[in-house]
């Protein structure tokens, strides 16, 4: 099951109103990524996710299919964008799409985490996150050695009743995301045809001989003729 971007307005005046609050407007005005590159919407952490612009939206190289931070500008802060760097457009979904149907999104228990003094760090330790089996996110955010850590989790069951939603852009492109899993709800990839009753085949009854007239044919002068002893003697 598709679910368009336009149908879910609220979910995305959400989002916005979000960053607005985090970051008032003057401070991520503006976002730059390397010559080339273009940017990607990601909201894979669900749909309470909250925060600034540059939590949803990122750079992305289609050519070695990383995922980067852009730097962002605005006319409060003095970030200035670096040489070279331009405005990105939104990648097209020939580029980069997360998803085609929900089961293209799988809940997954975030199990490694950029260290403390990484600004960058996205989502919570042992937290549940939508992951794209096309584009798997990178737990480690880019980083390696020291930089990353990993987490047993265990004990922690974050991704219970929690289903991968593909939500779909307004260039086709999709972003997998998180929804509460709904018992009743039966997802695309498991859905199963329902059987309709089969019908049992009803027997006619067998006409009785009746007192007069004559239900056996043109053989016989009555019914009397017809049923002696049980049998059809015509």
């Amino acid at each position: 099951m598709k679910l368009l971007l336009s149908t879910v307005l609220a979910l995305s005046l959400s989002i916005s109103t979000t960053a607005v609050a985090v970051l008032p407007p003057g401070y991520e005005d503006d976002m730059w990524c390397p010559a080339g590159e273009c940017k990607i919407y990601s909201i894979l952490f669900g749909d309470d996710y909250s925060g600034p612009s540059s939590s949803f939206y990122f750079c992305y190289n289609s050519v070695t299919e990383e995922v980067t931070d852009g730097v962002w500008t605005g006319s409060l802060t003095d970030v200035q964008q670096p040489e070279g760097w331009e405005k990105p457009e939104l990648c097209s979904k020939e580029v980069y799409s997360e998803c085609e149907y929900d089961h293209d999104c799988k809940p997954t228990l975030r199990t490694e985490m950029p260290s403390d003094d990484v600004e960058h760090s996205r989502g919570e330790t042992c937290g549940c996150f939508a992951d794209s089996v096309l584009h798997p996110f990178d737990q480690c955010q880019g980083e390696t050695g020291d930089n990353c850590n990993d987490y047993s989790c265990i004990g922690h069951d974050s991704c219970k009743n929690q289903r991968g939603k593909c939500v779909i852009q307004d260039n086709g492109a999709g972003a997998c995301t998180l929804r509460i899993r709904n018992r009743d709800y039966d997802d695309d990839w498991t859905a199963k045809p329902t059987k309709k009753p089969t019908k049992k085949p009803t027997s006619k009854p067998t006409p009785s001989p009746t007192d007069s007239g004559n239900t056996c044919g043109s053989s016989c002068s009555n019914d009397s003729d017809c049923f002696k002893g049980g049998f059809v003697q015509c």
